[in-house]
Order: structure tokens, then sequence, then C-alpha cells
């Protein structure tokens, strides 16, 4: 909805209004809502979405997603931890590599998010290269960053993930104009 959070509000209401068992939109909700800065609510439908689909990876995924915006690192983490019991298991190692991030146990994160890259994301890559800029690996950070662009040859990679590595290398400007382009995309 272009931003339109009011409008994008009203349809997520409606959907749960006509499929009230629908795990997805409630997780999609809570995830507009912690953008918003509104993270009970957040963590209330994250709740409802985990409750319905326990088992679903993408379900956990984006709980733990979540949890991240409304900085809940504790059951991000749990939600990590059960995305690690289930297939595949590289989600569960990119949380577990934002635990150690917060932390700031960052020899502990970066192995994590490597595991993580395995799922061959561009938001994993863009992670990993970020923590690999704040650690000072910057040849690392530059070799995610071709990589990523390699990848946009084949498929959508937005500007965004590579303005995450951007700012882990402290590029802030270069950051910010590839933040700007990932908006208008």
């Amino acid at each position: 909805y272009h931003w339109d959070f009011e409008v994008a509000e009203f349809h997520y209401q409606r959907a749960i209004q006509l499929n009230p068992n629908h795990a997805e939109t409630y997780v999609d909700y809570s995830a507009m809502l912690a953008l918003i800065g509104r993270k009970e609510e957040a963590r209330t439908y994250t709740k409802k979405a985990l409750e319905l689909d326990p088992f679903s990876v993408t379900i956990n995924f984006y709980a733990g997603w979540t949890y991240f915006l409304t900085d809940d690192f504790d059951l991000m983490s749990k939600v990590g931890e059960k995305i690690l019991e289930l297939e595949p298991p590289w989600l569960g190692h990119t949380f577990r590599g934002f635990k150690y991030w917060m932390a700031r146990e960052f020899d502990k994160a970066v192995p994590e998010f490597e595991k993580g890259i395995k799922a061959q994301l561009p938001l994993t890559y863009a992670w990993f290269g970020c923590i690999l800029g704040i650690v000072g690996e910057e040849k690392s950070a530059q070799k995610v960053i071709n990589q990523l662009l390699e990848a946009s040859k084949n498929q959508y990679v937005g500007a965004y993930n590579i303005g995450f590595i951007y700012l882990g290398l402290s590029q802030t400007d270069k950051a910010y104009q590839l933040f700007l382009r990932g908006i208008e995309e």
C-alpha cells in the first residue's frame, strides 16, 4: 500500500474477519504493526499466528522477524531455536546470529550468519555482509556485495539488501542512497 499504513491496516483487519484462521495474515499484520511502533499489538498478532500454525517455517521466520522489529530478542531467539528443529535449518542460524549480534558477541554471530546464507536469500546475505562490515572484515563484506550483484542478474535483489552491508561498513551515505532506492523499488 505504498506506506499507507492506515489503508493496509483496514485490509488486514478485514482479511482477519473473513478468515480468522489464516496464520500468514496475522504474522504479516504483526510486522506492519511493529514497523509503525505498535509493539505490544505486534507481539499479540505474532503469538496468534504461531498458535494457528506452529510448525510452519514461514510463519516462524516472520514471527522471528517481528520479534526483532519489536526489540524482543529473547523471543526472536526462541523462534530461531524452533526453526532449527524444522526444515530448513539455516533460518534458525540466522536468528541465532541476530541474538549474538544484539548481545555484541560478534565472534559468535559471524559463524551463525555464515550458516544462514545457505538459504540463498538476498536478505540473509545482507545480514551476513552487514555483520562482516561491523567486525572489520571489509574484503569479505565486499565479496558478499559482489555475490548479491551477481545474484541480481537472475533474481530480484532489493537495493536495501546491499544498503545493509554498506551500513555495516560505516559507509552511511552510500547505504542511505540504496535505502532510498529500495523505497522507490
